[in-house]
Parts: structure tokens; C-alpha cells; sequence
């Protein structure tokens, strides 16, 4: 009897210490998953930053070429007028 009481405290104790183990590993584990989530976060967050500043990009390229555009019709309008000359005239 006093043998098998041993051998009972013998496995409770390496029980226990597997428990403790077990546990360690599953905070560690918890740790690396909240790490993982927040760099998921981060890296969302990332692309949709990328996005809005190509979205920017796009608008702001379209105003430009509208202005551009504009800009070259009123030019056009102006120089390309048959009574209004583009060269300047010198009296003598």
C-alpha cells in the first residue's frame, strides 16, 4: 500500500508539472495569435491607407487633365483666333 501512495504522488507530481508545461505553451500560443491579429490589423489597415491614396492619386490626376485640357482649349481659342495676331507688331 505504502508503495502504490508513492507511486500515486510520483504521478500526480509529473501531472502536475505537465500541467504547468501545457499551460506555458498555451500562453505562449495566445501571445503569438494576438500578435498575429494585430499585424492583420496593421497590415488592413495598410492596404486600405494604399487605396485611399491611389484613389487620391486618380481624382487628382482627373482634375489635372481636365485642366490641362482647359487650358489648352483657351489657348487655342486665343491663338488660334484669325484676328488677334501672336506676333508683335513694331511701329515705325
Amino acid at each position: 500500500m505504502p508503495e502504490m501512495l508513492g507511486t500515486q504522488d510520483e504521478v500526480e507530481m509529473k501531472c502536475d508539472q505537465e500541467l504547468n508545461d501545457l499551460q506555458n505553451q498555451l500562453l505562449t500560443i495566445e501571445h503569438l495569435r494576438e500578435r498575429f491579429v494585430s499585424y492583420q490589423t496593421a497590415f488592413n489597415k495598410l492596404i486600405l491607407e494604399l487605396a485611399r491614396r491611389r484613389q487620391y492619386r486618380e481624382a487628382v490626376e482627373n482634375i489635372v487633365r481636365g485642366m490641362m485640357s482647359q487650358l489648352s482649349a483657351m489657348t487655342e481659342g486665343v491663338f488660334g483666333h484669325p484676328h488677334i495676331s501672336t506676333k508683335t507688331e513694331t511701329r515705325v
